[in-house]
């Protein structure tokens, strides 16, 4: 039998194994020649990106919007390049998925894995999927509270005695925000635009939003907007705590509504107990800590972040 776990991210596209964990994270993209084969995905994919005029890399998940056909095409390829459909053997798959999908979209990712010869498969949204893999314990008679701040998703769950018994969810306060607002500094201050993998290297290598005497920075290339020259730009840390500000702002302003429409009872637990907190944005520095203080609750960010879903789908495998 094969078992395999596949989160499906805007940004990043994992795939978990049994026994062998994270054997598959790479950028969710893939490459399509003119007449729309798929020739790569991942960094394989990003690697063709401007290389020839007939070959497209696209990404299936942006800006809240999803190009399903492309989206079945990555996955399929992903299922072949692992060989997760063999003869004589029984596939099941579980998959994590952001809420930009719609149900539909997930009915018509069912038949085309069926389709490929797949037995079982489950679908859970990505913030039960982040609850399993932070290590809590759902059927507790005390309420927890999850909180996933992906690329493309932000959601913010209450369980209880192993059910949802609330749930908000925003395309606002997540990574792909972040990647506006130094997208948007660096047109309106510096004149400058860049590619959205430095926007990406930014957000990763210096994303803050605390002030330091001792800021990190790096040295930056885009195309200056009134020359249409190449330049370089110095960015340090402090910049980007700047920039980010609002995201943290607006984010714990957010996650401060929804404890306040929550029950007495429900908040008191939560108070006490505090917000665990997933998803690749929480890697952010300082950005846990600002949202404890503008929600006036703990926020407790899980080991690996990024990773959370995976190691849920782990968990889960385990049970299979």
């Amino acid at each position: 039998m094969v078992i395999a776990g596949i989160d499906i991210g805007a940004h990043s596209l994992r795939l978990v194994l049994p026994h062998e964990g994270l054997v598959f994270e790479e950028p969710a993209l893939g490459a399509f020649n003119d007449k729309n084969e798929i020739l790569a995905i991942g960094h394989k994919a990003l690697e063709l990106k401007g290389k020839n005029e007939k070959i497209k890399v696209l990404a299936p998940i942006h800006e809240g919007t999803v190009d399903l056909p492309v989206l079945e095409a990555i996955l399929d390829e992903l299922c072949y390049e692992f060989k997760l459909f063999r003869m004589f053997q029984k596939t099941i798959l579980l998959v994590s998925y952001p809420t930009v999908l719609s149900d539909d979209m997930i009915e018509r990712l069912k038949d085309a894995f069926m389709t490929l010869g797949a037995n079982a498969i489950y679908f859970d949204q990505e913030i039960w999927i982040s609850a399993v893999g932070s290590g809590l314990d759902l059927f507790l008679p005390v309420s927890s509270c999850v909180l996933n701040v992906g690329f493309s998703n932000c959601d913010i769950a209450l369980f209880h005695q192993g059910s949802m018994e609330a749930r908000w969810s925003s395309r606002l306060h997540n990574g792909e925000k972040a990647a506006e607002l130094v997208s948007r500094w660096l047109e309106r201050k510096e004149n400058m635009e860049v590619s959205p993998s430095t926007i990406d290297l930014l957000v990763q290598k210096l994303g803050t939003v605390k002030l330091t005497q001792q800021p990190k920075a790096i040295k930056i290339r885009g195309i200056d907007l009134n020359s249409q020259a190449l330049r370089e730009l110095v960015v340090n840390e402090n910049d980007m705590a700047a920039i980010l500000a609002p995201l943290a702002r607006e984010l714990g302003q957010w996650v401060s509504r929804f404890l306040d429409s929550l029950d007495e009872q429900h908040r008191k637990d939560i108070k006490d107990r505090g917000i665990i907190a997933s998803g690749g944005t929480m890697k952010i520095k300082g950005l846990a800590e600002a949202l404890q203080t503008l929600a006036d609750c703990p926020v407790y960010v899980t080991d690996a972040p990024d990773h959370t879903a995976a190691k849920g789908l782990e968990a889960l495998m385990s049970t299979l």
